[in-house]
């Protein structure tokens, strides 16, 4: 047909995967009607066969496998993608790339979408293949730093060897114990170069169960919110802005 394709060879488009269909009726392209002269009201309603290729890599069967027994029936809700992730790191000790593109075909996400989640924590550690490694984690922190995790890092480094991959890492939440070192899940506050090796030594990188904690009947009762309750009468009140006023602030 001069000036363009005929309509019915030009409707069927292949670019590897998934095959869908859809239907073209006689309302086209004006454009195109114009070009080829051809009435589209004369031409029959045709099927369009296309086909849609997902992009990223495949998980090998390996993988997949793996990825089954680590997560065992843990539901495949996209929300729960950081709980997924912390149970791969908590067994591997790292992320590997394999297990992501597992994950990802397991909870039918893009496999950027887990990569980004996963390398944009850094308490997860996303390698190409398990190295069998234990994680040691130095926290960076300004508080940390205060006490001296600087010096604490480099001696580590010099003396553990590359029997234990050791890292920097932001904030763990435990300023207080400022510095702090967390071996796998064991966090070491007020740690030292003695006895961080000694954890090391010990190979315990388990994490402590929490400690009991009272319910909020026992808390009152053993004097919990007291100055709280103390402060809430006007009395109470008065007096703080006076004194507010009195300091000159």
């Amino acid at each position: 047909m001069p000036g363009g394709h005929h309509p019915a060879a030009a409707a069927q488009r292949v670019c590897g995967g998934e095959k869908m269909t859809q239907d073209r009726g006689p309302a086209g392209d004006k454009m195109s009607q114009q070009a080829t002269g051809v009435r589209w009201s004369n031409i029959p309603l045709m099927k369009v066969e296309i086909r849609v290729r997902r992009p990223g890599r495949r998980p090998d069967q390996a993988a997949r496998a793996r990825l089954a027994t680590l997560l065992g029936d843990f539901p495949t809700r996209r929300d729960l993608l950081i709980e997924a992730l912390h149970r791969i790191n908590d067994a591997e000790g790292c992320l590997p790339e394999p297990l992501l593109l597992a994950l990802a075909e397991r909870m039918r996400l893009a496999p950027a979408q887990v990569f980004e989640v996963a390398s944009f924590y850094h308490h997860f550690h996303v390698t190409a293949e398990p190295d069998g490694r234990s994680v040691l984690r130095v926290c960076d922190s300004i508080v940390c730093q205060q006490h001296g995790s600087d010096d604490l890092l480099a001696t580590l480094r010099r003396t553990l060897g590359d029997d234990v991959r050791i890292e920097a890492t932001p904030c763990v939440g435990r300023c207080a114990g400022a510095p702090v070192a967390v071996f796998g899940q064991k966090p070491i506050e007020r740690a030292t170069p003695e006895r961080v090796q000694q954890a090391v030594a010990d190979g315990d990188t388990g994490c402590p169960p929490p400690r009991d904690a009272p319910d909020h009947a026992a808390y009152r009762a053993a004097g919990g919110y007291r100055r709280l309750a103390e402060l809430a009468t006007d009395a109470a009140r008065d007096a703080l802005i006076a004194a507010i006023d009195a300091a000159g602030l």
